[in-house]
């Protein structure tokens, strides 16, 4: 008497149809061989084996290991996840980004000198303003207009300016 396997479903293989597929196994999703388990179709980027079942080794990454991590990575043999090929351990210093590939070097430090030269300056000019702002307190216009503006007079009150200081310390602090 001969005794014949049948053929499991997609994601079932083995005596009996009782094992199931492994999930990594390409799509369609959790196919593979009714009798090894073996996926038919390949398998999910970031995953090597008949089963599926390792994920990528040797700092690769993505479909069929073919991606290499970027030695920007930091931590010990660049390691990267093995299905996008994102630093684990974040980036080595002087680069930025999930697979650490944007070098920011000394760039972002030297175009933030005349953006902190500038607002040294602005914020000398408002320094000298604020202190001698005692100086035309007692000297106010009286308002003429009903936007709240002086009389041809180009001079701050000592709480305008104080409110213009104020801003432009709240601006370089989030600059």
């Amino acid at each position: 008497m001969v005794i014949t396997e049948k053929a499991c479903t997609e994601d079932t293989f083995g005596a009996n149809c009782t094992e199931i597929c492994s999930s990594k196994c390409g799509r369609p999703h959790d196919s593979c061989d009714s009798f090894t388990g073996s996926c038919i179709s390949g398998c999910d980027d970031g995953y090597l084996g008949k089963k599926c079942e390792a994920p990528c080794t040797n700092n690769t990454y993505g479909a069929n290991c073919s991606e290499t991590c970027s030695p920007n990575c930091a931590g010990p043999d660049d390691f990267c996840d093995s299905v996008h090929g994102f630093c684990a351990s974040g980036c080595d210093d002087g680069y930025i980004g999930k697979r650490c590939q944007t070098h920011i070097g000394k760039t972002v430090v030297y175009s933030l000198v005349p953006v902190m030269s500038a607002s040294m300056c602005l914020l000398l000019v408002f320094s000298l303003r604020y202190l001698h702002a005692d100086d035309f307190e007692s000297e106010e216009k009286v308002l003429t207009s009903k936007d709240n503006s002086t009389a041809d007079d180009p001079t701050l009150s000592r709480s305008q300016c104080d409110g213009h200081f104020r801003t432009f310390l709240l601006i370089l602090i989030l600059t």
